[in-house]
């Protein structure tokens, strides 16, 4: 990881709550780097064309820096939201706050995807719970609460027919997604 050039950057940008590198995996291909908008996946195809720091409204949560006075001021981390969307929700809110989100092309660091934990059923299971909790807890927060239950709604309708269909062709990783989101759904 090129932490001297984040840290360059993040002097530089005196209102940056969090600056974020170029990410590569670990075959040399970009990974997804940063995004405009959380309801949206993060954008690749634009970002080799950047020819220096962009903001930006979240960097990818693999690998940032913060400045630590400004990321105070905004509250740090939401304890709620656990493994998913901390970055986006960091973004919004240090812009809110009148801060910046910067995403630096020429820093960069490598992501070991999936890596986080042993691949198991029961690691599948907690990610995928996480996942839709902390997107649920995201579209509440800066959607609305319509948005929010208008999508557990979609996941408490479709999740029993998708468990059915995984059933019937075998298929026990997609199953345990989606117990894991009808869970997450039906939490409050």
């Amino acid at each position: 990881m090129d932490v001297v050039r984040l840290r360059e950057y993040s002097q530089r940008f005196e209102s940056a709550a969090i600056v974020g590198p170029r990410i590569y995996r670990m075959d040399g291909s970009s990974d997804p780097t940063f995004r405009w908008d959380f309801r949206r996946r993060y954008e690749t195809e634009i970002y080799p064309e950047m020819a220096g720091p962009v903001s930006t409204v979240a960097v990818s949560g693999c690998c940032f820096m913060v400045n630590v006075k400004n990321f105070m001021s905004i509250g740090a981390f939401d304890e709620n939201i656990f493994m998913y969307c901390e970055e986006d929700d960091i973004g919004l809110r240090a812009i809110a706050s009148g801060l910046d989100v910067i995403s630096v092309p020429d820093a960069m660091a490598r992501h070991i995807g999936g890596a986080s934990s042993a691949s198991s059923m029961r690691s599948q299971y907690i990610k995928s719970y996480h996942m839709l909790r902390s997107k649920l807890i995201m579209l509440d927060k800066y959607s609305g609460r319509n948005a929010a239950w208008l999508a557990r709604v979609k996941v408490i309708l479709i999740g029993p027919l998708a468990l059915l269909l995984f059933a019937l062709i075998l298929q026990k990783k997609n199953m345990i997604k989606w117990a894991a989101r009808l869970s997450a759904a039906i939490t409050p």
